[in-house]
């Protein structure tokens, strides 16, 4: 499959993070958000992209300020467990534009989203990326 279109800067995919777990109790709630598990391994891009979005990174784990009632789901990404997060990117001006957009500070996995059709599961209502066969 093949993405077509164009950013349309709703910034659906800024307020969601999709966390890739290994199981289910992978999560911890903490007094500021919930904890997760890096992966085993871990690339420089994908700590930059938590940085940039403000997590903490902690020894073998990633923080996710969040407030106390906030609803994390557990879902599938293809085959990958994932905690769908409801998180806003801390990037994100007051009128939900990134501050970061074509900069060099700017995480590669925010240029390649969506990679695969269940990325959109989200953000199909307003994201004008589609995908479409070769």
């Amino acid at each position: 499959m093949k993405r077509v279109g164009e950013c349309c800067q709703c910034s659906l995919c800024c307020r969601i993070l999709l966390l890739p777990i290994p199981h289910p109790a992978a999560i911890q709630r903490t007094s500021l958000g919930i904890r997760a598990p890096l992966p085993i391994v871990v690339n420089p891009d994908l700590l930059h992209f938590y940085r940039m979005r403000g997590l903490g990174i902690g020894e073998g784990s990633v923080e996710v300020p969040l407030p106390p009632n906030a609803p994390v789901r557990l879902g599938r990404q293809g085959k990958t467990l994932v905690a769908r997060v409801p998180h806003v990117c801390a990037q994100l001006d007051r009128q939900g534009r990134c501050r970061i957009h074509g900069t060099p500070d700017y995480p590669r996995a925010c240029a390649v989203f969506p990679r695969t059709p269940d990325d959109l599961l989200d953000v199909a209502d307003e994201c004008t990326y589609r995908f479409v066969d070769d």
